[in-house]
């Protein structure tokens, strides 16, 4: 079974392929699949998948179509969704008022995710797609390597962070790596990360998009392309993201708020006017969050 975004291998193949599974339809919600689709997309074979589908059926996890004879994500998973605990719930339910009013605001797409493990799993989404724009949904998931993750890592402990540059030795050189030091130092002094926009980093979100991202299409990002260390209020750029945290009540970083997929270029003062309406959005998903209603 290939490598998909959100998946890694581990000591347990049939769990690999039963997470694979419900991963791939979730992040397609409405959509319905043949078992030659499912064995296409998650190189399974037919053996081994309808035995997965079956069993996944049997729990009410996945449902079957009897006449298109196609697989749908079932009610079973709606129970383990009203499992999540009271805050986790009220952070992506205030997070989304926000993402939608900004959305609204601005015009621009924005995104509200989280870390979890090494990956950036994405809670929420606002705004319409643009055509020819990155399709996301809640759901996909990227693997944090350099330099994708400054904003997270900028809120981590020196620990997490050497281990993330870590993921990076032997692809960014050393004077990447203490450009990726400099601007988590930077990012964390301002309050907010940038990138920008790159033919590399399009195919990226292109793929991300499609639930095809892999390691070798971040590992053409350059880091020195990609991040921000310094913004001149008169510069011009092409943002591909601007990004804040959400800290939770002891300072933690609960989420990332994010504008994604800007339309055009935009100057530095433009940039830093749309990080403070971010930032007083992050402001409110953490007061919801400290004081549930």
């Amino acid at each position: 079974m290939r490598d998909l975004p959100g998946q890694r291998a581990t000591a347990v193949p049939a769990v690999d392929r039963t997470v694979a599974v419900i991963e791939y339809c979730a992040a397609r919600p409405g959509a319905q699949f043949t078992l030659s689709e499912l064995c296409r997309a998650l190189d399974i074979s037919k053996a081994t998948a309808f035995g997965l589908l079956t069993a996944l059926c049997e729990h009410g996890w996945l449902a079957r179509d009897a006449t298109t004879k196609t697989y749908r994500i079932g009610p079973g998973l709606a129970v383990l969704a009203d499992a999540l605990s009271v805050p986790h719930r009220t952070l992506i339910d205030a997070a989304q008022t926000q993402l939608d009013a900004l959305a609204t605001a601005t015009g621009i797409r924005t995104v509200a995710a989280t870390l979890v493990g090494d990956e950036i799993v994405i809670l929420a989404v606002g705004g319409q797609e643009r055509p020819l724009g990155t399709a996301l949904r809640p759901g996909h998931r990227l693997r944090v390597v350099p330099p994708i993750g400054v904003v997270y890592m900028a809120w981590s402990g020196a620990e997490e962070r050497e281990r993330w540059l870590g993921r990076g030795h032997g692809v960014i050189g050393p004077d990447g790596i203490e450009r990726l030091r400099a601007e988590v130092e930077a990012v964390r002094d301002r309050g907010f990360q940038v990138s920008l926009h790159s033919s590399d980093v399009r195919r990226l979100a292109e793929a991300m998009g499609r639930g095809e991202a892999t390691p070798d299409l971040i590992d053409h990002i350059d880091a020195a392309e990609y991040v921000v260390p310094d913004l001149d209020p008169d510069g011009k750029y092409y943002p591909n993201m601007v990004s804040v945290p959400v800290l939770d009540g002891q300072e933690r970083l609960a989420m990332t708020l994010t504008y994604f997929d800007f339309p055009a270029p935009l100057v530095g003062s433009e940039i830093v006017r749309l990080a403070n309406r971010l930032k007083r959005a992050a402001a409110a998903v953490r007061k919801a969050l400290a004081d549930p209603r």
